[in-house]
C-alpha cells in the first residue's frame, strides 16, 4: 500500500504571536469568523492554541497577551504512512479531544 505524509491529512489553521494583545486577537478573530482557535506560535514553532471564546473572556484583561491564554497541544511529527495505520493513530488519540499539532522534524507548524 501506498505510504503517504500525514500532513496530507492535516488543516491548516491561522496562526497568532504569544506577545500579540488579547484586543488584537479579538479583532483577528472578528475578521475570520471561520475559525474557533487559532494555532500560538513562539520563534515560529507552535506552543499551543487559543479558542474563540477565551479570547472575548479575556476582553476585560488590559495586561494580558495570547501567550497567557494559550493551551497546550499535543505535538506529533510529520512522517509517512500507510492509511491502515492512520486509521490506528486517530483510534489512539480519539479519547485526546483536543486537536494535534503536525509538525515537521525542525519543529515548525504544518497543519492540525
Amino acid at each position: 500500500m501506498k505510504e503517504e505524509e500525514l500532513s496530507n491529512f492535516s488543516t491548516f489553521v491561522p496562526c497568532v504571536e504569544h506577545v500579540l494583545s488579547i484586543q488584537e486577537l479579538v479583532q483577528l478573530f472578528k475578521e475570520k469568523e471561520l475559525y474557533g482557535f487559532f494555532i500560538t506560535l513562539k520563534d515560529g514553532k507552535p506552543i499551543g492554541w487559543v479558542k474563540r471564546r477565551d479570547a472575548f473572556l479575556s476582553l476585560s484583561r488590559q495586561n494580558l497577551t495570547v501567550g497567557d491564554i494559550t493551551k497546550p497541544l499535543t505535538r506529533v511529527r510529520n512522517t509517512k504512512i500507510t492509511p491502515e495505520n492512520v486509521l490506528g493513530i486517530f483510534d489512539f488519540f480519539n479519547a485526546y479531544k483536543d486537536p494535534l499539532i503536525l509538525v515537521d522534524k525542525s519543529g515548525k507548524y504544518l497543519g492540525v
